[in-house]
């Protein structure tokens, strides 16, 4: 491009003494290699922001899924928590009992015994197999 500029003006008359022009010509060269040198800063620049920004990306998402893992873990924990409260075991270690009939059905009413059926207990450290004598309360 340079050469070009000079031989426009030369074609109009105008002469560059030899030291102009071979000082613009190490101009022309001195501005393509910071050209390049900022090509190639400029593509660095570019090649870190991309590594802080998949690094970042990176983080993020793996403190999301790690509050996903928290969030899961503790609603797990609250419902171990409730289902180990209801265990029927878990009732029986606090000193209840469970009343089952000949069958092996769980009884939860007064309505379902009656007078010389046999029923079974089940506590802590054994079962117990009784036989109704008598049945007291509201039956329907």
């Amino acid at each position: 491009m340079l050469m070009y500029h000079i031989s426009t003006l030369q074609s109009k008359g105008l002469r560059l003494s030899k030291n102009t022009m071979q000082h613009l010509l190490a101009e022309q060269v001195d501005i393509k290699s910071k050209r390049a040198r900022l090509g190639l800063l400029v593509k660095h620049n570019i090649d870190q922001n991309k590594l802080f920004l998949k690094d970042a990306l990176r983080r993020f998402s793996l403190d999301r899924f790690s509050h996903k893992v928290t969030v899961e873990r503790e609603l797990l924990q609250s419902k171990y928590s409730i289902l180990k409260a209801m265990n029927p075991d878990s009732i029986i270690q606090r000193g209840f009992a469970v009343l089952r009939n000949e069958n092996g059905e769980i009884i939860t009413s007064i309505n379902k015994i009656n007078q010389g059926m046999i029923i079974q207990a089940t506590i802590r450290d054994g079962e117990i197999n009784s036989t109704v004598n008598s049945v007291s309360g509201e039956q329907l």
